[in-house]
C-alpha cells in the first residue's frame, strides 16, 4: 500500500480499512481518493477507540 506513510506497516492498519483499500483498488480509484478514504476511516477507529475507552473508564468509577 503506497499511500500509508513510512511509519504505517500494513499489520498496523485495520482489517476493515485494508478491505477498503482493497476494493478501491478493484474499483480502479487513484492514490489520491484511497488516500482520502484512508485518512477519513483511521479517524473513526481512532474516535472509535477513544470513545470505547472512555465507556469502560465511567464503568469504573
Amino acid at each position: 500500500m503506497g499511500l500509508l506513510d513510512k511509519k504505517t506497516t500494513p499489520a498496523d492498519v485495520h482489517p476493515i480499512i485494508r478491505r477498503c483499500l482493497t476494493h478501491l483498488d478493484i474499483l480502479g480509484a487513484d492514490d489520491k481518493l484511497k488516500q482520502i478514504v484512508y485518512m477519513y476511516m483511521e479517524t473513526l477507529c481512532q474516535e472509535a477507540d477513544s470513545t470505547d475507552n472512555a465507556i469502560v473508564d465511567r464503568r469504573h468509577k
